[in-house]
């Protein structure tokens, strides 16, 4: 998902416009990740990864979502441009697990993942206050299911989409009355992860 915004600060108030950023900050509402491993004979797994929610998301050290999704205001009357570029990504998977209900192993069968997003896109003055200016509702969902090579567990395995996709909401003024967004740079949502597991024979 790609949302760009073009934003001009005009000098009516005898504001210090060059005193200003813009940018996009980004809050998940909702959101479920489960891992399927089984195999006949052996029991199953299903791994639920839960977080605190609503929370922050984006990059670390910052409010904004990203470097790109900030700028800041160089005068009055002079356009920025921000970006928020997001694609829900996972970047480990376990391609087994040891079942400690059978004492064996279950290997990945799938994987299904949903998340709400809510990105605002905010002003900041200097003294650090926050002007809300508009706001979307998106939502991400994906389902794949897997092949395991049981002969050779380091080699690529095959996969098939059954879902991938996204959806967004119009867009809204000012800020949601339902969902927060966060103006600090931690918690955020990727170091905030922990596990559940279930085990059935």
């Amino acid at each position: 998902m790609t949302a760009k915004a073009t934003v001009t600060i005009t000098n009516n108030e005898k504001k210090t416009c060059s005193s200003y950023k813009v940018g996009f900050l980004q809050t998940v509402h909702r959101q479920w990740l489960h891992y399927y491993f089984g195999s006949r004979g052996n029991g199953s797994i299903i791994e639920r990864v839960i977080s605190p929610l609503p929370i922050r998301d984006g990059n670390p050290g910052m409010i904004w979502y990203s470097s790109a999704a900030q700028a800041k205001f160089v005068g009055c009357n002079t356009p920025v441009q921000v970006t928020l570029d997001d694609y829900p990504t996972i970047f480990f998977l376990q391609k087994y697990r040891n079942n400690i209900k059978t004492n064996k192993r279950n290997y990945l069968t799938g994987v299904s993942r949903g998340m709400h997003f809510v990105a605002f896109l905010v002003a900041q003055a200097s003294n650090g206050s926050i002007i809300p200016l508009k706001y979307f509702y998106w939502n991400f969902h994906m389902d794949i299911t897997f092949s395991p090579n049981y002969n050779n567990l380091t080699s690529l395995w095959l996969f098939q989409w059954k879902k991938n996709r996204s959806v967004h909401s119009r867009l809204f003024s000012g800020a949601s009355r339902s969902v927060p967004f966060f103006t600090v740079s931690a918690p955020r949502y990727n170091d905030s992860l922990t596990t559940r597991l279930r085990y059935k024979i």
